[in-house]
């Protein structure tokens, strides 16, 4: 599942059903609510949603934590955040110069988002901690799924 793209409005109106505290389950209500008039589109000045969630890139998890009084039963949980999306590199290796072989190119994603959190990226920094050659030593090669997405 995908842990670090910001809430969404939806994710925030089913913590505000949770919440049991009436301050908490207010403010989740306010940061839900959705402004679909003409002059919303123009200027998101003074979305509750945007000025304190997707600017900070808050998470889920994060909202969470802010509003203890919203628990949220696992199952429920898992099912309010959306599939890990596929992360695409491309190949950076010959297959004339190493056609046993393929190589990939990885920038590793490391840095703090708006809200002060660590954010690391799933994939790059998974690639980065596994070994460069495998197999390591003599072992038995570890088995690597690979999804080539024609271009």
């Amino acid at each position: 599942v995908e842990l670090q793209q910001p809430a969404s409005r939806a994710q925030l109106r089913a913590l505000s059903k949770l919440a049991k505290d009436p301050m908490e389950k207010s403010k989740l209500e306010r940061l839900s609510e959705c402004d679909s008039s003409e002059s919303a589109e123009r200027s998101r000045r003074g979305d509750a949603y945007v000025e304190e969630v997707l600017n900070k890139r808050r998470t889920l998890l994060e909202m969470l934590h802010e509003f203890p009084s919203a628990r949220v039963p696992l199952g429920a949980l898992l099912g309010m955040l959306p599939p890990m999306k596929p992360r695409y590199y491309s190949i950076s290796s010959s297959p004339r110069v190493s056609p046993d072989r393929v190589s990939i190119t990885v920038s590793v994603v490391k840095g703090q988002s708006p809200s002060g959190r660590q954010h690391l990226g799933a994939c790059s920094n998974h690639l980065k901690n596994s070994p460069r050659v495998w197999p390591i030593d003599g072992a038995a090669p570890l088995p690597t799924a690979v999804f080539v997405k024609d271009t």
